[in-house]
């Protein structure tokens, strides 16, 4: 199967489109917007090293139009570069940057608020190709209750995404 993604090129790096995934059902979310970003989702080529960290956080409020269910939305995404290491998938063998992402997503609405979703990524990332292999497990809140009070329902998820080709585009 395959996925796309909005991304935005700034001067301190690639910021992707907050992907709701799996909680936007749960989340009465038109209308809601604009989102205001802090931080990027891939800093430049230079910032990278094992040790390196990052954050970037988007935020969007009920505009106009929005349902009254949801007044606030957050998606947090925080990156630690944690090794280099060979990683070995269909499209081959990679020198790659082992990164672990944490990644929340808590709303303030009517029926559902705090926090609603929890996420840790694994990612290895190699120069000049992008993300060879990315592993997720994920825990969504599928309960009315807030995020303090111990509620029946949750949703646990795990994937596992792997290259499956590569060509670099350049004639030789």
């Amino acid at each position: 199967s395959s996925s796309s993604s909005e991304w935005t090129c700034t001067p301190e790096g690639l910021r992707a489109e907050p992907n709701l995934g799996m909680v936007a059902m749960l989340i009465p979310h038109e209308g809601i917007g604009p989102w205001t970003d802090v931080g990027v989702d891939v800093p430049p080529v230079p910032a990278w090293h094992v040790g390196a960290k990052w954050q970037h956080v988007a935020e969007a409020s009920g505009g106009q139009g929005a349902k009254a269910a949801l007044r606030k939305l957050v998606v947090s995404n925080s990156y630690e570069i944690v090794a280099g290491e060979s990683i070995a998938v269909p499209a081959g063998t990679y020198e790659a940057f082992r990164v672990q992402i944490v990644t929340a997503i808590d709303v303030e609405g009517d029926e559902l608020h705090g926090h609603v979703l929890t996420a840790t990524t694994t990612a290895w990332y190699a120069q000049d190709v992008g993300v060879v292999r990315l592993r997720t497990q994920s825990t969504i809140r599928t309960d009315r209750s807030s995020a303090s009070e111990s509620g029946p329902g949750g949703i646990q998820t795990q994937r596992t995404m792997s290259l499956t080709g590569f060509s670099s585009g350049s004639s030789r």
